[in-house]
C-alpha cells in the first residue's frame, strides 16, 4: 500500500449507507449475521440510527479511503455521564464498528483510524474511552494505550504519552 495513499475523513450524513454496509460487514464476519435478510433487515436500521445520530452529533464516524475507496471505518457513541476525578468534563466515547476490509488489514489503516478518534477525543476534552476488543484488535488498542480491566478496556486520553 506504499503507493497507496490512505485519506482519513469523518463520516458526514451523506456516509450513512456506507457506514450500514460496513457495519453489515463486520457483523457477517463476526458471524452473527445468518441470512441476507437478516442482513438487510440489520442495514435499515443501522441507517436510521445513523439518519438520526449523525446530525445530533450523539454518533461519530471516520473514513479511510484509498485512492478514494472507502477501505475501513471506526465508529463511537457520544456519551455525557456525571463528571468524577478522571473524567471532569463527563464526556466519553464508546468505540464501535471498527472494521477494515479484508485486502486493507494489518497494513496501519485501522491504527490510522483510531488515532483520528483519539484526536478528536483529546480535543473535545472527551475523559474516557472504552470499547470491547475482538481478539484480532486487542493488539493495536494495547499499543495506543487501552488497558483491559472487567471485560472493557479504557483510555484515558489526558494520561497518554
Amino acid at each position: 500500500m506504499s503507493s497507496q495513499q490512505i485519506v482519513i475523513r469523518q463520516a458526514t450524513l451523506e456516509d450513512a449507507d456506507l457506514i450500514a454496509s460496513l457495519r453489515v460487514a463486520l457483523m457477517r464476519d463476526l458471524g452473527r449475521l445468518t441470512s441476507m435478510e437478516g442482513e438487510s433487515h440489520l442495514k435499515e436500521h443501522v441507517k436510521a440510527f445513523l439518519q438520526r445520530s449523525l446530525p445530533q452529533g450523539t454518533f461519530l464516524s471516520w473514513i479511510a479511503e484509498v485512492d478514494g475507496r472507502p477501505v475501513a471505518t471506526v465508529g463511537a457513541e457520544l456519551r455525557v455521564s456525571m463528571p468524577h476525578p478522571l473524567n471532569l468534563a463527563g464526556i466519553e466515547l464508546y468505540v464501535l464498528n471498527v472494521y477494515t476490509v479484508p485486502g486493507y488489514r494489518r497494513r496501519g489503516v485501522a491504527e490510522r483510524l483510531m488515532r483520528a478518534l483519539l484526536d478528536y477525543a483529546q480535543t473535545n476534552h472527551a475523559g474516557r474511552i472504552t470499547l470491547h476488543a475482538s481478539d484480532q484488535g486487542r493488539p493495536l488498542y494495547k499499543k495506543l494505550g487501552f488497558v483491559e480491566r472487567l471485560g472493557e478496556m479504557y483510555l484515558y486520553p489526558g494520561n497518554r504519552e
